[in-house]
């Protein structure tokens, strides 16, 4: 058995049962991962991605 076999068998169910993402819709994972650093915590969990994050981000990467 190789590393990467190894690495493979040694996955935590959430990685291993994850959903797929559909094609066409890895840009909103892509955006929520680079802007999930933006979110506050409130007390009572993360709270949501401010507006002005999300802008900044969409033209940075040309969607505006």
């Amino acid at each position: 058995m190789g590393d990467l076999d190894l690495f493979l068998t040694h996955l935590p169910r959430k990685i291993k049962e994850a959903p797929e993402i559909l094609p066409g819709l890895e840009i909103y994972y892509r955006a929520f991962n680079e802007l999930s650093s933006t979110r506050q915590n409130t007390g009572f969990g993360p709270g949501s991605i401010p507006w002005t994050a999300i802008n900044d981000w969409a033209i940075r990467h040309g969607y505006t």
